[in-house]
């Protein structure tokens, strides 16, 4: 299965829309996603990218990456997954993992060192999933689990 990796554009967006769909049900992303392109000037974009993953032509997972500065958590400067999906029927592939190599690529060109992520307490699948791709828990606060990962 050769996956494919790209940066999400006005031409693939309504892609990332559908597959955030799947992952937020809960219809808070429609907004966000409405005025994306329209608040973010070129170089926004650049420092909060999202990648599409493709198995031929169909886009089954996709990653946001934001910076962030100044978490309680953590003392440095990081690059902070604000989502990661792949579909059900493509779990175990390896999908997540290169979505997430990319991620770090970019990770250290933006001279970051580490990437957070943040989940519900009670999400056992994104638990699993963060733990697989090498990041370690932190803490727990507020119903919210923390993981950190280093990024050489």
């Amino acid at each position: 299965m050769r996956v494919r990796v790209k940066k999400v554009n006005e031409k693939n967006m309504t892609d990332w829309v559908r597959l955030r769909g799947l992952l937020w049900e809960n219809g808070e992303y429609d907004a966000k996603l409405q005025t994306y392109m329209e608040e973010n000037s070129p170089e926004n974009v650049e420092n909060n990218p999202v990648w599409i993953a493709y198995v031929g032509k169909k886009a089954v997972g996709f990653i946001e990456i934001t910076i962030r500065e100044n978490e309680d958590w953590h003392p440095h400067p990081m690059s902070f997954l604000e989502g990661v999906y792949v579909i059900p029927e493509l779990h175990k592939r390896g999908i997540a993992k290169k979505m997430l190599y990319i991620a770090s690529r970019w990770t250290l060109k933006n001279r970051l060192h580490f990437m957070g992520s943040q989940i519900k307490v009670n999400d056992d699948v994104a638990a699993k999933m963060l733990l697989a791709l090498g990041f370690r828990f932190i803490e727990t606060e507020e119903g919210e689990a923390k993981f950190v990962k280093g990024i050489e």
